[in-house]
């Protein structure tokens, strides 16, 4: 009884530090986002009435008027995290499902398959993530898509620096 409880334990630790480390890619995939786009460009109101005289009240200023894409807080980079590996766990079990349904008799080897079904996810993972960003911050799809690209990057950058130095300690140490 208690090592499966120990064991849903350390599975709920692990999902919830994955979606923390994946709603601190996507901030920093905002941040990258925000340094290529450049600061907003104020609009002209030359010409424009006041029109908060009446009883309304003014709009609130942006508190980073230098970021076009406002930056995801943990919470709502995690839901998105969340909600991006639902599409992905969705979409992988389809692709498998079709594989082993129909193209189950092509033969060969099986090793390498379930990686390279993954690559067939990624677009269906990348409109999601857009179309999340899209939803979940106030910005465009353009800036959303170029959110989306630049966490993948950096998310096969992150995961390239963690498998070389998961290789090296193994070389290092043995098997």
């Amino acid at each position: 009884m208690g090592v499966e409880l120990l064991g849903c334990g350390g599975v709920l630790i692990g999902v919830l530090v994955g979606l923390l480390i994946g709603a601190v890619i996507l901030r920093l995939a905002v941040s990258f986002a925000n340094r290529i786009i450049g600061p907003v460009k104020p609009p002209d109101t030359f010409g424009q009435w006041d029109d908060w005289d009446s009883d309304e009240p003014a709009p609130k200023a942006r508190t980073h008027p230098d970021r076009v894409i406002p930056e995801p807080g943990f919470a709502t980079g995690m839901l998105t995290t969340f909600l991006t590996g639902i599409v992905d766990v969705c979409c992988y079990g389809f692709v498998v499902f079709i594989k082993y349904s129909v193209f189950d008799d092509l033969g060969g080897p099986d090793e390498w398959v379930p990686f390279a079904l993954i690559f067939f996810c990624l677009p269906a993972s990348y409109l999601a993530l857009t179309a999340l960003l899209t939803s979940l911050l106030p910005t465009t799809l353009r800036r959303a898509a170029l959110v989306a690209f630049l966490n993948y990057a950096a998310t096969l950058v992150i995961a390239l620096i963690a498998g070389v130095a998961v290789l090296l300690a193994w070389s290092a140490v043995g098997p």
